[in-house]
């Protein structure tokens, strides 16, 4: 994701940090008055960025924002080279799963001591937890999103139904809608990827289960737990509502073709694909509605997985003083505003307070609240073991989908969860 970011004002040369006080140098060797910021494709328009450049230049007499915007594909490669270097990007931009990573390997500078100035008290749970690593903040939320559920008005009203508050009224909603298009082979009352483990992940923390537990830096999987079974229970009867296959995900078939065929009255999907459906097919346009993935209980909506991103400041930056103050700047309620109200805008504000800012949004506006009540996944750099190939949970779904015993398949995804991270953690640090 794409996104600018600010520098202002030397903090003197010196910026104190929790772990203590980091030292920056003015000189730059043949690049003296220039800062580099690195982030991400597709984070921020490209008019926000240049609004933001402006502005920080014109408040910096003689210094330049190099800006770089750098490829998803390989990254983690690229910052492990960049942060070990004598040389490295004095700002970067980290996915919300990827900060803790080189927070463990001393990459990045400690900013635990700037949370409160940055507005920290006020960052979605979900994303703070994600930069945080030994209880030291090193990574400072820039943006996220999270999943809702968009859904066909026009359906919803020939089978007589509202949006439930509550996942069994969901089950219920969905098969009156089944009913009413019972005639129809096509149809689909609930576009739910087999593999779409974020729902999953979703249900278990509803129920007061996790994916794995920490007992003293050992990790253990935790999907067999009563909690986490009830949750793939309920997974598999919303999953009967629809017709994708067991080992489907959200870009294979992307889901947002899916909806636009027209034969889908709801899909659990992330706001970029509402707009891509849209884009795909006009004629849905003011026919689509969202509302929060149901909880429990109707006095609040479900827990959802808030992924996104973070920015840092390396440990070698040779002007760790003016990154942080671009970093204040970017993350402040000015251009986190710029940025969430730009058009098709699909991600929610760094802060809680800054909901308002997406209230004339009718999707955002679900979105924000929805994020309110987000969650991370463990944050330990060992949780990508589990998460890379064969993603771990992803087979578990897919096999209990396709006809497999629950408790047996419960039982050793846990034990491959388990042996997974441990194993990770014996690699060095």
């Amino acid at each position: 994701m794409k996104t600018k970011l600010f520098l202002a004002v030397s903090l003197a040369g010196v910026m104190v940090a929790a772990s203590g006080c980091v030292t920056t140098k003015t000189e730059n060797a043949g690049d003296q008055k220039t800062i580099r910021v690195w982030l991400m494709e597709d984070s921020a328009p490209d008019q926000v960025i240049a609004d933001l450049d402006k502005e920080f230049e014109a408040t910096h007499s003689g210094y330049k924002v190099r800006y770089e915007i750098q490829k998803w594909a390989g990254i983690q490669t690229t910052l492990s080279a960049a942060l070990s270097s004598g040389n490295p990007p004095d700002v970067i931009e980290t996915g919300s799963t990827q900060t803790v990573s080189f927070a463990r390997g001393g990459g990045l500078l400690d900013l635990t001591g700037k949370k409160a100035e940055l507005g920290g008290d006020h960052w979605l749970p979900g994303l703070v937890d994600s930069g945080v690593w030994e209880n030291k903040q090193f990574g400072i939320p820039f943006f996220a999103s999270n999943r809702v559920v968009v859904y066909r008005k026009d359906m919803f009203e020939r089978a007589g139904v509202t949006p439930p508050k509550t996942q069994a009224e969901w089950v219920q909603v969905s098969q009156k809608l089944k009913n009413a298009y019972a005639g129809d082979p096509k149809f689909q009352a609930l576009l739910l990827p087999g593999t779409f483990w974020y729902a999953l992940c979703g249900f278990i923390w509803d129920r007061g289960g996790q994916l794995a537990t920490d007992d003293g830096g050992s990790w253990k999987g935790a999907l067999d737990s009563p909690q986490s079974v009830d949750a793939m229970r309920y997974f598999q009867t919303m999953f009967k509502f629809s017709k994708l296959a067991p080992d489907s995900d959200e870009d294979v078939p992307r889901s947002s073709d899916v909806f636009a065929q027209g034969d889908t009255a709801q899909m659990v999907s992330l706001p970029l694909y509402y707009h891509e459906a849209i884009t795909k097919n006009p004629s849905l346009d003011g026919k689509l509605g969202v509302f929060p993935i149901p909880g429990l209980t109707a006095d609040k909506p479900g827990s959802v997985f808030v992924g996104g991103s973070n920015l840092s400041i390396p440990v070698r930056s040779k002007h760790a003083d003016l990154a942080y103050e671009y970093i204040k700047m970017l993350t402040g309620d000015k251009y986190q505003t710029k940025l969430v109200q730009y058009p098709n805008n699909w991600y929610v504000p760094d802060k809680t307070t800054l909901a308002p800012a997406v209230a004339n949004d009718p999707v955002m506006t679900v979105v924000s609240q929805a994020a309110a009540f987000g969650r991370s996944m463990p944050v330990d750099p060992r949780w990508a073991a589990v998460e890379n190939e064969p993603n771990v949970i992803r087979r578990y779904m897919t096999q209990v989908l396709s006809g497999g015993d629950l408790a047996t398949l419960a039982r050793q995804a846990s034990d491959e969860i388990t042996r997974r991270m441990n194993a990770a953690g014996a690699v060095g640090g």
